[in-house]
């Protein structure tokens, strides 16, 4: 005769046990039974299955959506189910899922001046998270510089579940001094050869300049507690494009000739 049975139960066998703890396989039995002059052996073929359980993980991009069990995934988590197959024993299905977080980088667009190439675009992960970089130009490294005034595309590619997210920047010209924040009631007068000055309508305590990498390259130190209205700038940074971020936390493109 033959039977069959899973990997952790137990069969008795007379006075004996077939532990479940033994590997998976096909064992076999004989017993000897006598009456008087006759004898007769029976054989038994018992069948130890391997344990059905199987874990598997599920990926998926930021804001998306996984189908387990029945039931609609939208966080991280572990997810399990339990079955019985056809021959009777239990299966154990495990899904653990996880979403990868959302694909973000900063950018600065450094717009071109005039009709040069000298536009750039400069970004930086400010996570942990690693991302293969593809631009429209076919370059994959994290900038872009020597650009002309157009649109540029960033494809940017999640390295775990391989999610992606595009961003499109737009460089500009610039002929003169850009106020980068509309709501900035603030101007800089640009005085060859002297010392430019920063005016602002409401009184700022203090204001430092970066370059476009985000660099500080200089701190004015706070005036008194009421603030000022205009500003003296430094005289000896080398031509080029700062940004100079004010106390109040607005921006302004400075061109420095």
């Amino acid at each position: 005769s033959h039977g069959i049975d899973f990997l952790g139960d137990s069969t008795a066998l007379a006075t004996d046990f077939l532990p479940g703890s033994d590997l998976a396989g096909l064992y076999t039995f004989t017993f000897t039974a006598t009456e008087g002059d006759c004898s007769a052996d029976t054989t038994l073929l018992i069948e130890v299955l391997p344990p059905v359980q199987q874990t598997d993980t599920l990926r998926g991009c930021f804001g998306d959506s996984i189908w387990v069990f029945g039931q609609m995934i939208v966080e991280d988590g572990s997810f399990q189910e339990l079955f019985t197959t056809t021959n009777g024993c239990d299966s154990l299905q495990r899904f653990e899922v996880r979403f990868a977080d959302s694909i973000f980088v900063e950018a600065t667009v450094q717009n071109t001046t005039g009709n040069q190439s000298d536009g750039a675009i400069f970004t930086q992960n400010p996570g942990s998270a690693t991302y293969k970089y593809l631009w429209s130009d076919g370059s994959t490294g994290t900038a872009l510089e020597g650009l002309a005034a157009g649109e540029y595309h960033l494809t940017l590619t999640e390295s775990v579940a391989t999610c992606q997210r595009s961003y499109a920047f737009q460089v500009g010209s610039i002929t003169s001094v850009e106020n980068l924040s509309l709501q900035t009631k603030a101007f800089i007068v640009p005085n060859p050869g002297r010392v430019s000055v920063l005016r602002v309508q409401e009184p700022i305590v203090g204001y430092r300049i970066y370059d476009l990498r985000g660099r500080q390259l200089y701190t004015m130190p706070k005036a008194s507690r009421s603030g000022q209205r205009e500003w003296s700038l430094p005289s000896d940074l080398m031509s080029g494009v700062y940004l100079v971020r004010l106390s109040n936390g607005k921006v302004l493109r400075w061109i420095v000739p």
